[in-house]
């Protein structure tokens, strides 16, 4: 899938309320690993990051509500639209950009932390990845949260979920590893391994 077929769909996903609740699931299954990711980000105010992929903005809104200096960057004019209107109801400040993960326009060691969500099943994440390991500062980190390739079940709800149009290439574990050159340590946590068996309840609600 192009990048221009990604920015419709997502562009097309927050311009409805059906499939913004979809987004809202998701974000309800994601949020133990959110809060473990919340657990890594150390102090951050007075820090420069970069949400890469913000999506609605929820993360952008939580660093900017700690006093960070948040960039988000997504694909969808409609995403950014979302996250300005919230920051002026919230008295918040982010700055939003409308850019190509593939292609960054940001200076070297830009950032002391880049936080990515449910984005390298869209892009190239070589490419992706290793720009971050350039736009982090010195002693700065990247975390990921991100989609695995996973048992049959799971892949039975992501044949009826609306995502499968973007035609995601979800990661796995070896790939994260061999990625992990690009960053002085490596670390991972895994999460929702037995979270299929409530899909039936959310397909139902």
């Amino acid at each position: 899938m192009t990048n221009n077929t990604v920015e419709s769909f997502y562009d097309n996903q927050w311009c409805s309320s059906k499939n913004r609740e979809e987004y809202d699931l998701i974000l309800a299954m994601l949020h133990h690993a959110i809060e473990f990711s919340y657990t890594k980000l150390g102090d951050l105010e007075n820090k420069q990051i970069l949400d890469l992929g913000c999506g609605y903005g929820t993360q952008s809104l939580f660093f900017s509500s700690k006093r960070a200096h948040v960039t988000a960057i997504d694909i969808s004019e409609e995403c950014l639209k979302h996250i300005q209107t919230e920051t002026i109801t919230k008295k918040l400040k982010i700055s939003t950009k409308k850019c190509d993960a593939e292609k960054l326009p940001f200076l070297s060691e830009s950032f002391d932390l880049i936080y990515i969500n449910s984005l390298l099943m869209h892009v190239d994440a070589n490419v992706v990845l290793e720009t971050c390991a350039h736009l982090l500062k010195k002693n700065g980190k990247v975390i990921i949260i991100e989609p695995l390739k996973a048992h049959p079940l799971i892949k039975i709800y992501r044949f009826f979920s609306n995502y499968r149009k973007t035609n995601p290439k979800y990661m796995d574990l070896n790939k994260f590893k061999e990625m992990s050159t690009y960053f002085g340590s490596y670390s991972h946590q895994e999460f929702y391994f037995l979270s299929v068996v409530t899909l039936p309840f959310f397909l139902v609600l």
